[in-house]
């Protein structure tokens, strides 16, 4: 099923039952190699993981303690920055950079909540997709896109936040019933999966 989106040109999201598409775990023939590849969370308290999830090998580790109270949740990854995105427990936006050759990791606030244009309700969903961080805001049809800049290319650098805009989108009827939990956003053709 597809969500239209009032654009100023036509876009459409793909709405999936799953996260997982077990094609994409069929191996080809002519297939590169699979790169190892991590996923990260946030625990109830605050803490970053790392999970390792590939067959044989399943782990995790204690990655980052953020030192921040209270649950945050909406977590995006910036695979070509290798930074973490998530929103604390007021729904601030933070943004994680892993340790790096002798950078040690830290955290910084990119934007309030205010910004985000999230009054009350938590928010639970989130992609990074394009140099924005993407969401929904809970029980409603409104996607969110927060736009970021950065200022050069370096490892660790952290983003501006430029502003948000709003989506509507004709998804799931009624709005309120609209939970989201996770979505994700392919990479190379731009659509959202819920």
């Amino acid at each position: 099923m597809f969500l239209n989106v009032s654009l100023s040109r036509r876009v459409s999201f793909a709405i999936a039952a799953s996260m997982a598409l077990v094609s994409a775990n069929l191996p080809l023939a002519s297939a590169d190699p699979i790169v190892p590849s991590y996923v990260f969370g946030i625990a109830d308290n605050n803490q970053i993981w790392q999970i390792d999830p590939a067959p044989g090998q399943q782990s995790s580790q204690d990655a980052f303690n953020t030192n921040l109270t209270g649950l945050s949740n909406a977590v995006a990854f910036d695979r070509g920055r290798d930074q973490l995105f998530f929103l604390d427990s007021i729904n601030d936006l933070y943004v994680w950079n892993k340790p790096l050759g002798a950078s040690a990791a830290t955290i910084q606030v990119i934007t309030t909540s205010g910004s985000l244009g999230i009054s009350s309700n938590s928010v639970f969903n989130a992609s990074y997709h394009n140099n924005a961080f993407w969401f929904f805001k809970e029980a409603t049809n409104e996607l969110v896109k927060a736009s970021l800049s950065y200022s050069g290319t370096a490892v660790g650098t952290v983003p501006t936040f430029t502003g948000t805009t709003s989506y509507t989108t004709t998804g799931p009827s009624p709005a309120s019933a609209n939970g989201f939990g996770d979505i994700a956003i392919n990479a190379n053709t731009g659509i959202l999966y819920a």
